[in-house]
């Protein structure tokens, strides 16, 4: 600036040089002050997230697995005597009850011979009452009235044991429970000894194979499993047993689990079930939801907002049950956790909550 007022003041100035040199001084001090301003730093704008209140919950961990409902008693009907299977009334997978018909055999045979055995029972039955009679008249010895007895005794047992392999023929329940398998159809001739049906008890139980890894700290007997029916509900029961050995093909081992009474009517033999097998359980903890969680795998942390703002909070991660996970960290009861955008924020920030209900 210096250097062009000495310019000018050695120059001759018309005033219409004048005005021009002027308006350009003027123009270089506005531009001068301008460069010469100092900028502020701007305040960063608050980043929104979604937040929400840990919540203090009962907590589990389990491992699922397919189980198939059986029941727990399970008998093989034979056939006693030879014939022709004529019905099989009681479809594979219904109830049975005391006194049902499970199979009828046809036995020609063994009929004509309860037949002929009956018309010689009611011969010597009338025989035998004659005789009396006239045993009374003194018309016959007493020794013709005894052989008449014999006769009569001997044609009685012969029908009662005819009767009794006819009645072999037909094979009844002799509890409730389900009818599981027919190994026979209605017109195949079978013999003594061979198996009919298989029928079970109407206690039920669930059996699942487990993998080794599973098996002994997990999954034992006493063990909590949760059953999952057709129509979505959910039912409590224990582990029964575990088997000592594996099965030869799979490798695993085959695991029972207990069905009450009064879950009858919700599973039916056969049925393929999802068990949860709960092999922890913490109770009365605080969780918050698993997109909450930084760094799970080390030095995990959340972020609470307090003041709307994002504070970095270490935390010790307990179990994990569906989209919750149980955290341990130093809580006020009342700020919340944000539980999205969480990959960029950092400890400090500025933030614009919006809360959740979870």
């Amino acid at each position: 600036m210096k250097g062009l007022a000495t310019l000018i003041i050695g120059v001759s100035i018309t005033p219409l040089r004048h005005a021009a040199i002027v308006l350009m001084m003027f123009s270089l001090a506005f531009l001068t002050g301008c460069s010469g301003e100092s900028e502020s730093p701007k305040a960063d704008a608050p980043v929104a997230v979604r937040v929400t209140s840990p919540q203090v919950r009962d907590m589990t961990d389990h491992v699922t697995y397919t189980g198939i409902v059986r029941a727990r008693q399970e008998y093989t009907v034979i056939a006693r005597v030879q014939g022709t299977v004529g019905s099989l009334p009681i479809a594979e997978g219904k109830a049975i009850h005391t006194g049902d018909t499970l199979v009828a055999l046809s036995t020609p045979e063994l009929e004509a011979v309860v037949a002929r055995l009956e018309a010689e029972f009611e011969y010597w039955d009338e025989r035998l009452a004659e005789d009396k009679r006239l045993e009374a008249k003194g018309a016959i010895s007493r020794e013709q009235v005894d052989a008449s007895k014999r006769a009569f005794a001997s044609s009685k047992a012969a029908l009662q044991e005819a009767e009794s392999q006819l009645a072999k023929a037909t094979e009844l329940a002799s509890f409730d429970g389900y009818m599981l398998k027919h190994f026979v159809d209605p017109g195949q001739t079978v013999m003594p000894g061979q198996p009919l049906l298989q029928i079970g008890s109407d206690e039920l139980e669930i059996q699942a194979e487990v993998v080794q890894e599973d098996i002994g700290p997990s999954i034992k007997p006493g063990t909590v499993a949760v059953v999952h029916d057709s129509e979505g509900a959910q039912h409590r029961t224990r582990v029964a047993q575990v088997a000592s050995m594996t099965s030869k093909k799979s490798r695993t081992f085959t695991v029972t689990v207990s069905l009450a009474p009064s879950f009858g009517e919700q599973y039916r033999v056969g049925e393929a079930v999802v068990v949860d097998f709960i092999v922890k359980s913490s109770e009365q903890v605080l969780s918050v939801p698993v997109t909450a969680l930084l760094n799970t795998g080390t030095d995990p942390a959340i972020y609470l907002i307090i003041d709307n703002r994002a504070v970095r909070t270490p935390v010790s991660v307990g179990i994990q049950q569906s989209e919750y996970v149980a955290v341990q960290f130093d809580w006020n009861g009342s700020d919340p956790v944000a539980i999205s955008n969480i990959a960029g924020l950092s400890d400090g920030d500025p933030v614009y909550p919006v809360y959740v209900e979870r």
